[in-house]
């Protein structure tokens, strides 16, 4: 059942996202509309059927996440703890809420790394994380700190 609605899912959502090369921090609300949509579309499509007979959906954090794997420069994931704080519940306006905000701060992480002469392709491998797109740190900061619990620094560290 899972295969059978993420083709289908597939099939609609492929035109509509974001082409793979573009970036989160690139994103116009437009395009942040159609991914909150594919969302949404998504979380709520049958994965499976219980012994006794209920239908699960894929659910958010699995959606999140499915769009991440397909977009990962330009899609942040989330999981229950980090919807409530980005996006305020698990809806469509929700994960727009939280991909509006992920993006204004991908858009200040790439203008701090020109400051530093660096590229966005650039930053992950900066920081130590060669295989991030910035979109993947936002993630890996909220997974951190929100979920994680490791305490946010109170100010910056200039």
């Amino acid at each position: 059942m899972f295969a059978e609605s993420l083709a289908i899912w597939w099939a609609d959502a492929r035109g509509m996202l974001p082409p793979e090369s573009q970036s989160l921090a690139q994103l116009t609300d437009s395009q942040l509309r159609v991914v909150g949509h594919a969302y949404a579309e998504l979380y709520q499509r049958p994965a499976a059927v219980s012994r006794s007979g209920t239908t699960r959906g894929i659910g958010p954090t699995a959606a999140a996440k499915l769009l991440y794997f397909v977009r990962p420069l330009a899609i942040t994931a989330w999981d229950k703890a980090i919807s409530a704080r980005t996006g305020g519940g698990h809806n469509e306006h929700a994960f727009l809420a939280h991909l509006t905000i992920c993006r204004r701060w991908a858009q200040s992480l790439e203008a701090e790394g020109l400051n530093l002469g660096l590229k966005p392709s650039e930053i992950g491998p900066y920081l130590n994380r060669p295989v991030s797109s910035v979109a993947k740190l936002i993630d890996e900061w909220l997974y951190a700190t929100v979920t994680g619990g490791l305490p946010q620094p109170t100010k910056c560290l200039a």
